[in-house]
């Protein structure tokens, strides 16, 4: 027998997959931004060389700054917000 549990938690393998979900409209924003606030980030770690501009760690904050400046998904005051949670 399977048992469901409802959760109210968006489920995501990573902090990207957690913004294309919200991007998508599958979860709602404030789920979304209560989710990237309590999230285990990975450290950015990036390679030297010609191309590290364009090299983005899908569980790093980078997600959260994309959500915020390529995808306008974030304000000003929620990037903060997450910002300081993390601190």
């Amino acid at each position: 027998m399977n048992v469901v549990v409802p959760t109210d938690k968006p489920v995501a393998a990573t902090a990207m997959e957690l913004v294309r979900q919200a991007q998508r409209g599958e979860i709602s924003h404030e789920q979304f931004v209560e989710a990237l606030k309590h999230w285990n980030y990975d450290p950015q770690y990036k390679t030297q060389s010609e191309a590290d501009d364009g090299e983005v760690v899908n569980n790093s904050f980078d997600a959260v700054y994309h959500a915020y400046v390529g995808l306008d998904l974030l304000s000003d005051e929620e990037y903060d917000e997450i910002e300081r949670a993390l601190a």
